[in-house]
C-alpha cells in the first residue's frame, strides 16, 4: 500500500517461548495493551464516542493530540498527551531517552493504536483514514532506517510519491519533477544513481527527508531528522524546513539538541516521563528551569541579543 512504502514498516509482535510461571513479553511491536482485529475496532468505535463526547476538532490545526494514553503491555508510556500544531509552524519536540517521543509518532502515523485520546489531523480522526489517505496527510521520517533492497536514491525518494499516483505505480512527470526537486533541495541530486544501502548513515537520513518533500503532504513528522548529519547538513536541513514551513506546511520535529528548537522552531513541546511537561512558543517553553528538570542542573541557557544558547554550565 501507498502508506506502507512512504514510511518505516514495524513488523508485529513476536512473543517469546515462556516457561509455566513467566510472563510473556513483547519484543518488537504492541497496539496498545492487546493486539488483533477485535483491538483495532474497539479503537475505532471508542474513538468515535471520543468525537462524539469531546468538543468537536478545529481544522485550522494541521495535528490535534487530544488527551492520549499509551502503554507497551503493563508499562506506561504515554498518559494524557494533548498538543497541536499549526500550519505553517515547526514544532520541536523535546524531552530525554525513553520519554515516549518516538512512541508518540508512531501513534500518529497508525503504526500504533493508543488506549485512550484520539488525534486529528486538519479535522479528520486518524482513526477513521484509510493508510493510503493517511499518507497523503502525513509525510513520516524515521529516526534510523535499514535498507534490505538496494534501491537507487532517485527511485526511493520517488516513493514518496506513491500515495498520490493512480492504479499500480503509474509515474508521470509531475511525479518525476517532484523528486528531482526535492533531491535538489536537500542537496543529493549527485546521489541520484546510487544505491542506498552504498550510502553512509547520514546520507541515507537526507535521502529520507527528501522522499518526505517529495510526498507534498501538509503535516511532516520527523524523528530526530539531522542526528546522523555533520553540522553543515544539519544546518542545510533545517534551512529547508524553514522553507518548507513557510509556504504552509506543519512540521513537528523530534530533536536531542536544545539549540536547534530554540533556533529554529516557532513552538516547543518538553515531553517528560511520558507526559507533556511544558508547550508553548518555543522561548518562553525551553526555559533554563525547564531544561535543569529534565537534564539536570549542569543544564545552562545564555541569552543575547542576538542568540540564545543551551551550554554545560562550568566548573
Amino acid at each position: 500500500m501507498a502508506h506502507d512504502m512512504t514510511a518505516t514498516f514495524f513488523p508485529g509482535p513476536t512473543r517469546k517461548t515462556v516457561s509455566s510461571g513467566e510472563t510473556p513479553s513483547f519484543l518488537t511491536f504492541h497496539q496498545g495493551r492487546e493486539q488483533g482485529l477485535v483491538d483495532k475496532m474497539r479503537h475505532l468505535f471508542s474513538s468515535r464516542l471520543d468525537d462524539v463526547r469531546s468538543a468537536p476538532p478545529s481544522p485550522e490545526y494541521a495535528l490535534d493530540i487530544r488527551s492520549l494514553s499509551f502503554s507497551y503491555g503493563r508499562k506506561n508510556v504515554l498518559q494524557d498527551v494533548s498538543l497541536v500544531v499549526r500550519p505553517g509552524q515547526i514544532c520541536g519536540l523535546l524531552g530525554p531517552n525513553g520519554s515516549g517521543k518516538s512512541t508518540l509518532f508512531r501513534c500518529c502515523m497508525g503504526f500504533l493504536h493508543p488506549e485512550k485520546g484520539h488525534i486529528h489531523v486538519h479535522g479528520v480522526n486518524i482513526a477513521h483514514m484509510k493508510p493510503s489517505e493517511l499518507a497523503r496527510h502525513v509525510a513520516y521520517v524515521p529516526q534510523e532506517h535499514k535498507q534490505p533492497f538496494p534501491f537507487v536514491v532517485r527511485d526511493m525518494v520517488l516513493m514518496g510519491r506513491s500515495p498520490h499516483m493512480e492504479g499500480w505505480f503509474r509515474i508521470g512527470r509531475t511525479d518525476r519533477d517532484a523528486a528531482e526537486q526535492a533531491m535538489k533541495r536537500i542537496g543529493i541530486t549527485a546521489l541520484a544513481d546510487t544505491a542506498c544501502n552504498q550510502l553512509s548513515g547520514g546520507q541515507r537520513q537526507l535521502v529520507l527527508i527528501a522522499r518526505a518533500m517529495a510526498q507534498q503532504t501538509p503535516l511532516i513528522l520527523l524523528d530526530e531528522p539531522t542526528s546522523a548529519l555533520d553540522f553543515s547538513n544539519q544546518l542545510a536541513v533545517w534551512k529547508v524546513l524553514r522553507e518548507v514551513a513557510e509556504q504552509g506546511v506543519a512540521i513537528l520535529v523530534c530533536c536531542h539538541d536544545p539549540n536547534h528548537i530554540l533556533w529554529f522552531c516557532d513552538t516547543a513541546a518538553v515531553l517528560s516521563g511520558g507526559r507533556i511537561f511544558s508547550s508553548g512558543p518555543v522561548h518562553t517553553t525551553v526555559t533554563e528551569d525547564i531544561l535543569q528538570h529534565i537534564y539536570g542542573p549542569e543544564c545552562v541557557r545564555i541569552s543575547t541579543e542576538n542568540m540564545d544558547m543551551v551550554c554545560p554550565r562550568r566548573p
